[in-house]
């Protein structure tokens, strides 16, 4: 009976000191305020050949193996193959954030990441599919586990893309949208020499 005891301790302990782990790891990679408004608009401004279209969540559609029995939604982009030649591969950046406009991981909770002061790296999630053969004119879906309580809205776009013949194309306005998703928008960035 002890031995029982001590193992779902030890048990308990060890998922207690995961979950700080995780959250030392995560803290600061989030939380940090954008300009959803302004990524959108720049979005819409790209020319690039290859766009996201639409994004949805599907909620509940993932049954978790996580021990609460929580069950996971998705989030599905749809891009669009405006080129001229066949994709092989595709690249999409996306940032996730909450009802104040600051970046949120979609996938975890922020109360486990808020327990930590650690610096990181602002972070951006990507998707990525490289089996394709889209044809122009065709569109694919790109999907990722999320939480959806964990945020109220998403931003999108895509980095690159591989033509059929192997031709890696950087999408050009993908740096400032990367910008923008960083945080680094006009009202809070102070220019240095």
């Amino acid at each position: 009976m002890k031995v029982h005891r001590a193992a779902r301790r030890l048990a308990a302990l060890t998922l207690i000191l995961a979950l700080c782990l995780c959250g030392t790891a995560s803290a600061g990679e989030y939380g940090y305020e954008i300009d959803p408004a302004a990524m959108k608009d720049c979005e819409a401004a790209s020319l690039f050949d290859v766009q996201v279209t639409e994004k949805k969540v599907v909620e509940e559609c993932f049954d978790s193996s996580d021990i609460f029995g929580y069950q996971m939604d998705a989030l599905v982009v749809t891009v669009t193959n405006n080129s001229s030649s066949v994709i092989s591969a595709v690249t999409v950046y996306f940032v996730t954030y909450d009802a104040e406009n600051k970046t949120t991981c979609p996938t975890s909770s922020g109360s486990v990441t808020s327990i930590s002061s650690a610096k990181a790296t602002p972070k951006l999630n990507a998707l990525q599919r490289d089996d394709l053969a889209l044809a122009p004119g065709e569109s694919c879906l790109l999907s990722t586990k999320v939480d959806y309580e964990n945020f109220v809205g998403a931003r999108a776009m895509v980095s690159e893309y591989t033509a059929a013949d192997g031709t890696v194309v950087a999408n050009p306005d993908f740096p400032a949208w990367q910008n923008l998703a960083f945080g680094l928008s006009a009202g809070n960035v102070t220019e240095l020499d």
